[in-house]
């Protein structure tokens, strides 16, 4: 589809469609106070995807903090923050992973798996695609790609700025060369508000069909000369595969099974965690293996060892040279559920592993930290401003040194002996502050926090007979409400 602003002299088709700067997040402005939905993320790269973008660029992928200038110290004093540009980033400025992180992480294992036939395939819109409008809630938005007999169907729930509704009891008939697919087969399926999925049809799983699932393809991971295939159900979905049968000797599932003429049609909850297997002739099994929304975003897929696996925890995972590291914040005790299971001798010197058991293909090992819930020290000079002390043991163990703190008010500064190392426009979240870079002027110095006061009914005095004029604040509020500390600690896994 061409838009009429958009008529180039050249074929638009014959060059690659780039994205970039696309919203990985958003930076608070002095006067545009807002928390980022997450969700928002991950809904505009999949449409811009099912627009026939190849190229996705993220700006801010990663925050950070500013340099202080040598002449200057400071730029953009009132707009943004002097040292934050922490721009809610899928990864925060201290290494914080976020959920939209989690939730372009499983778009993307979908990209690489099947970049090589997705790259190729051009994009297809529905009738009156081009006439539906921002405020437009109840028009359901989809695309295609497709190369005329295989594709992806692009799906999307979410919109900034208008109240969103659940998409419900809708289907999507699919025309292609040489057939036609409705997509489900029987009935029909729904998507939660604010949600996207980008749904396979005709996907190729190591030599089976794949006619058309309501969940999203992932990756794949290959055991024992068998291939394990990760899908994972969209919020308000049911989970349903159809089957080519051309080819398969028998399908095992405690799912139920429609033997329809063409096509096994495979349904039901109890999908999740228990895959499908599907015999091929020669005796060749695939296994199609079903995993929660909550789920496949703490899904991550490593190879160690040369064994790929499968690994499902709330943790961040850490891979480099066969080393398996975990980074954690908070979490303790927490779940790590693998796929193949680790050998019976895996350990962390520092911290402790236990192998609890196996779910479905999933072997489940409780880890436990061994560091102690340190707290500060906190002064309250005022209700606008607090000294900190941070005992030194809180630095022991840990990679990142997070100082959390609650306030109401219009901007927060963090000081260590009269310099300032961090601020925040207030947006109602908790700002956190990486101490670890400043590790020794804390010890010797402490630091504090100023809230400077959000202000409401001012007017500017000028009756003054000097000509002076004075800003008057009919109502203030400047509140620190609770200050703690919380701590990134890596566990190294050995003996896996």
């Amino acid at each position: 589809m061409t838009y009429e602003a958009f008529t180039p002299k050249y074929p638009a088709s014959s060059l690659p469609y780039a994205c970039c700067e696309m919203g990985g997040g958003m930076t608070v402005f002095y006067k545009y106070r807002f928390q980022l939905p997450y969700e928002s993320v991950d809904a505009m790269a999949n449409m811009k995807v099912a627009g026939g973008c190849n190229f996705v660029g993220y700006y801010v992928f990663h925050g950070g903090s500013h340099p202080k200038g040598k002449k200057t110290a400071f730029l953009n004093e009132t707009a943004t923050p002097k040292i934050s540009y922490d721009y809610q980033a899928p990864i925060g400025e201290f290494g914080q992973v976020r959920e939209s992180y989690k939730r372009l992480k499983r778009q993307h294992y979908l990209y690489q798996e099947c970049e090589q036939t997705l790259t190729k395939m051009k994009t297809v819109l529905p009738e009156n695609a081009e006439q539906i409008t921002p405020t437009d809630v109840d028009t359901l938005r989809y695309a295609v790609r497709a190369d005329g007999h295989r594709g992806f169907l692009f799906i999307n729930n979410y919109q900034d700025h208008v109240k969103l509704k659940h998409q419900e009891n809708f289907a999507i008939v699919l025309e292609l060369e040489e057939k036609r697919i409705r997509v489900p087969q029987q009935g029909t399926m729904s998507l939660e508000k604010g949600e996207s999925c980008i749904l396979p049809f005709h996907l190729s799983l190591s030599g089976c069909t794949l006619l058309y699932a309501t969940t999203q393809y992932m990756t794949q991971v290959e055991y024992e000369e068998e291939v394990y295939h990760f899908f994972f159900t969209p919020k308000g979905m049911s989970p349903e595969y159809s089957v080519d049968k051309k080819g398969i000797v028998a399908v095992y599932t405690d799912a139920k099974v429609v033997n329809g003429k063409a096509a096994y049609v495979i349904k039901g909850e109890e999908l999740m965690n228990h895959p499908v297997v599907l015999e091929c002739e020669g005796g060749k099994r695939v296994h199609v293996c079903t995993l929660t929304h909550e789920e496949s975003l703490d899904f991550w897929k490593v190879s160690l060892d040369g064994q790929e696996r499968a690994i499902v925890t709330n943790a961040g995972v850490l891979v480099d040279q066969n080393r398996f590291r975990l980074e954690c914040q908070g979490q303790s005790p927490f779940e790590l559920k693998a796929f193949p299971a680790f050998r019976d001798t895996i350990s962390s010197r520092e911290h402790q592993i236990v192998h609890l058991g196996q779910s479905g293909i999933f072997h489940t090992y409780r880890c436990t930290l061994s560091e102690q819930v340190v707290e500060c020290e906190v002064d309250q000079v005022s209700d606008a401003k607090v000294k900190v002390r941070v005992p030194n043991v809180a630095f022991e163990g840990v990679k990142e040194l997070l100082l959390n703190v609650d306030y109401e008010g219009d901007i927060g500064y963090a000081f260590i002996d009269g310099e300032l190392i961090h601020d925040n426009f207030c947006n109602e979240a908790t700002w956190q502050i990486g101490l670890s870079t400043h590790e020794e002027a804390i010890k010797e110095k402490g630091m504090y926090l100023y809230i400077s006061p959000l202000k409401g009914d001012s007017y500017v005095q000028s009756d003054s007979p000097m000509a002076a004029r004075s800003e008057v604040a009919r109502r203030q509020v400047a509140k620190i409400k609770s200050v703690w500390l919380s701590s990134v600690v890596e566990m190294k896994l050995v003996d896996y």
